[in-house]
């Protein structure tokens, strides 16, 4: 997915953004989307299960 295509789904409601970098990439990042959600990119099955599976999960 690009950029351009990214910014055209943010705003729909069925689309759930995840932010999958690494701890320290994370952090250290003065770029974040807003409104995604954190996910620990190691703990993938414990949070990946708390979204509705009728929801686009974009991961970046």
């Amino acid at each position: 997915m690009t950029k351009e295509e990214l910014k055209g789904v943010l705003e729909h409601p069925d689309v759930v953004v995840i932010d999958v970098r690494h701890t320290e990439n994370w952090q250290d990042s003065e770029v974040k989307i807003k409104g995604a959600t954190r996910g620990n990119p190691t703990d993938f099955k414990t949070w990946a299960a708390q979204f509705p599976k009728d929801k686009t999960l974009v991961l970046y």
